[in-house]
């Protein structure tokens, strides 16, 4: 458990060309990267493919792009804290991984930033965004 706090669920933000109409348009996305922090290496995450078909695919802006993808980047985190610490309910995600999240993770989660001193608002925008991701992985 020690290894994953050298880890860092991150938002990149890319341009890449792609070919449509006969064209080459460049084109601005939005990824979630698994940041190395000893090497200083960031790698593509799957859990983008949530981001691009739930936001990017519908037509929205970048910047509502990157909105879900910090908030899902800030409770990933708060998973791997969770772990290093070595809290039992988080322990079993170390061999089961993001499929094996529970609801309790969520809650824990929405729990903790309401003791940070979030507005209710915030709060709220943020347990949505948690909410579609589970529905995602459902």
């Amino acid at each position: 458990m020690e290894n994953l706090i050298k880890f860092k669920f991150v938002v990149k933000e890319n341009e890449i060309e792609e070919f449509i109409d006969n064209k080459v348009v460049k084109k601005r996305v939005v990824n979630i990267g698994l940041y190395n922090k000893i090497n200083n290496v960031t790698i593509p995450h799957p859990i983008t493919d949530f981001i691009r078909r739930r936001y990017e695919y519908q037509g929205v802006s970048v910047n509502t792009v990157k909105a879900p993808a910090h908030v899902l980047c800030r409770f990933l985190n708060y998973i791997i804290d969770r772990i290093s610490a070595e809290d039992e309910e988080f322990i079993q995600l170390v061999h089961e991984g993001i499929g094996g999240l529970k609801l309790i993770h969520g809650s824990r989660y929405i729990t903790y930033l309401t003791n940070t001193g979030l507005k209710r608002s915030t709060v709220f925008y943020y347990e949505n965004y948690i909410k579609e991701f589970y529905l995602f992985l459902k």
